[in-house]
């Protein structure tokens, strides 16, 4: 009796040993796996960091690419985010609003790092894009110096692309002769037409920004200067430069600021393509 009570008892404790074993090791080997995380304000952060850091790290972003970021309000959810990330990065016309309003809801113990990126400008312009690339690189090689060797092959590789992709854009749109266009555009869209070769002859703000007076001036400027298309800017609703289009019968774009996604992931050089494909519609007709 004493011998079957001990032979089930030992079977007992073995099965119980292996269970606390495994309860043990199973979050450790978990925790071991599960990638530091980024926190990205827009999509033109969050196409860097993805090509930058590739599977290295999670990158999570907060704003939609088709929404103003200066129209965009926090969710419940997004606290959650912010506590259990590493790294925030944010751009620097941020910092006084949005990046204030997420300094809010950080608890104290979080070791979350808040990073206002200084590139200025219009980020889908490919030369400032690439500006942005570069330091976005050397911030995320300082907070992970563990994958710096992957983030400058990364980020040589994706830059060479970028100014491969940009060469011929540029070189297609000198053949269509596309500095003959004259065009009324969003003052979001103005550094990209401008960087193309288009000839920007007035821009305006949002909708609600433009007074009848405005925008009596911007159709007397359009036909001063033979305007042949309207630019506006998909995430200040794309809709401001319409009546300009209805009052003279020109021809109408919307273009993205801020990069879309494409097969299911965020592409800068396929919002570009799409953006600039767009313009040369007017002239390839």
């Amino acid at each position: 009796m004493v011998r079957i009570f001990r032979h089930v008892f030992n079977k007992f404790f073995s099965v119980i040993l292996f269970a606390l074993l495994i309860g043990f090791s199973t979050p450790i080997l978990y925790a071991g796996n599960v990638k530091p995380s980024v926190i990205v304000t827009t999509t033109a952060i969050e196409s860097i960091v993805s090509e930058v850091a590739k599977d290295n790290l999670q990158v999570i972003s907060l704003i939609p690419p088709d929404t103003c970021p200066g129209h965009f309000d926090l969710k419940p959810s997004d606290a959650i985010k912010l506590n259990s990330a590493e790294l925030l990065l944010g751009h620097s016309f941020e910092k006084e609003t949005f990046l204030k309003k997420i300094d809010g809801l950080i608890q104290k113990e979080s070791a979350l790092r808040i990073v206002a990126i200084s590139v200025k400008g219009s980020w889908m312009v490919p030369d400032i894009y690439i500006n942005a690339v570069d330091e976005i690189t050397r911030i995320l090689e300082e907070q992970f110096p563990q994958y710096a060797q992957d983030f400058e092959s990364n980020a040589y590789r994706y830059k060479e692309q970028i100014k491969k992709e940009s060469e011929r854009l540029k070189t297609h749109a000198h053949k269509l002769n596309i500095d003959q266009i004259n065009a009324v555009a969003s003052n979001m869209q103005k550094d990209l037409l401008i960087w193309l070769g288009i000839k920007v002859i007035a821009t305006y703000g949002r909708s609600d920004e433009i007074s009848a007076l405005e925008l009596q001036r911007l159709i007397e400027q359009a036909k001063a200067y033979n305007a042949c298309v309207v630019i506006d800017n998909l995430q200040s609703a794309g809709k401001a430069g319409k009546p300009i289009v209805d009052e003279l019968g020109i021809a109408h774009l919307t273009l993205s600021n801020f990069p879309r996604a494409y097969r299911g992931k965020v592409s800068y050089l396929d919002t570009l393509k799409e953006n600039v494909q767009q313009l040369f519609s007017i002239v390839e007709k």
